[in-house]
C-alpha cells in the first residue's frame, strides 16, 4: 500500500506505460505503484541522499522521469525500460539546492532552479547543461 513510505509523500505523478504512479516522500525514496492493483512495482534505486521534494514526467524518450531532492543534483530516471535499472544518471551542476525542475513539453529539455534563483536548461539525452540564467 501506499504507507509502504515511512514519511510524507511530497509529490505523485501517473505513468502511461506501465499503468501505475509514482510517488516521492521525505523518506529518500521513489515508488512505483500498479494502478490496476494498487501493489507496489518497485523502488528506484540509487536513493536520494535526502527528502524528495518533487517529480516530473514525460512520455517521450524512453518515458523519462526527474527527481529533486534537498541536493545539487537532479536524478534522471527510465522505468519503462527496466524498474530495476531505472537510474539513467544526474543532472550536476547547480551550486545550491534544486527547488524545482520541469520538462519542456515534447521535448527532451529540462528547466529547474536552485535555491539561489539560478536557471538551468538541460538535456536528458545527454545529461549536459545547455545554459545557466543567473539574477545579477
Amino acid at each position: 500500500s501506499i504507507l509502504a513510505h515511512k514519511a510524507q509523500i511530497m509529490d505523485a505523478i501517473e505513468l502511461k506505460t506501465p499503468n501505475a504512479i509514482v510517488t516521492c516522500a521525505l523518506d529518500h525514496a521513489i515508488k512505483m505503484w500498479d494502478l490496476s492493483t494498487g501493489t507496489k512495482l518497485g523502488s528506484f534505486n540509487p536513493k536520494h541522499k535526502t527528502g524528495v521534494r518533487c517529480l516530473d514526467y514525460t512520455p517521450d524518450f524512453s518515458g523519462s522521469i526527474i527527481s529533486v531532492a534537498h541536493e545539487n543534483v537532479i536524478k534522471v530516471w527510465s522505468p519503462e525500460v527496466s524498474i530495476h535499472r531505472a537510474y539513467v544518471g544526474g543532472l550536476e551542476g547547480h551550486n545550491t539546492a534544486v527547488t524545482s525542475a520541469k520538462f519542456f513539453e515534447s521535448s527532451p529539455y529540462v528547466i529547474s532552479v536552485d535555491e539561489k534563483l539560478s536557471i538551468r536548461i538541460w538535456d536528458i539525452r545527454s545529461l549536459v547543461c545547455l545554459q545557466v540564467l543567473t539574477q545579477d
